[in-house]
């Protein structure tokens, strides 16, 4: 039987930070679909979504409110990769890898007109990756359109800000918690400790300081 926990906790989550009046009920359909789709993903969630809120809050940068909508949403688009994909870990290639990039697109797509700050995190969150230069800003254009630059360039620090923290709370999840053969090939496993850190410095150097914080309080370890 599911464990249906962190849509209770999502919830509640929602009644805490005081969203706005039908935020919830626009939201949870979307957890719903994810938790019914592909758990671990929605787990994964909602790590990256407390992750996010406690670097906002050392970071004094952003308030909970504004970015734990985003974070908890930023793989939404997962909803449309198909599972065998999402539960790969031996052998991923470029071809995978490539299939999986287009989850942030699909993500953005289906909360533009109901979640449009969420939709620009979710952007920028992916924006930093850049591993193929994907996305650019022509990307930008290609998936909100001429209408939205505008609003945009009002919310763009923000946005931007937010996605950045998503970005780094996604990246460390992501190397602690999924078990593959990337490090080892063939032997499927997770990095330790000291590699986790390794890796997140050597692919964060903008945020060395930021990461030895959130180690140095204990929230990352």
């Amino acid at each position: 039987m599911m464990n249906y926990s962190l849509l209770d906790k999502a919830c509640r989550k929602f009644d805490e930070l005081k969203m706005r009046d039908g935020t919830k009920e626009k939201a949870m359909p979307f957890l719903e679909q994810l938790a019914n789709y592909h758990y671990p993903t929605l787990e994964h969630s909602d790590r990256v979504a407390d992750y996010s809120v406690q670097i906002a809050l050392v970071t004094s940068t952003a308030s909970p409110r504004d970015i734990w909508l985003p974070a908890i949403l930023h793989d939404i688009g997962k909803l449309k990769i198909p599972l065998e994909l999402l539960d790969k870990t031996v052998g991923w290639n470029e071809k995978d890898r490539e299939k999986m990039e287009k989850h942030f697109e699909y993500g953005c797509r289906s909360l533009i007109g109901l979640f449009n700050f969420s939709a620009l995190t979710i952007f920028y969150s992916d924006y930093f990756k850049r591993e193929g230069g994907y996305p650019t800003d022509k990307d930008f254009e290609i998936i909100f359109g001429d209408t939205y630059n505008k609003w945009h360039e009002q919310n763009k620090f923000k946005t931007i800000l937010c996605g950045r923290w998503i970005n780094l709370a996604d990246e460390y999840d992501a190397t602690k918690t999924r078990k593959n053969d990337k490090r080892s090939p063939g032997i499927i496993r997770l990095p330790t400790s000291s590699e986790a850190k390794q890796s997140l410095i050597e692919n964060n150097q903008d945020q060395i300081i930021l990461i030895d914080k959130m180690y140095e309080i204990g929230f990352f370890n």
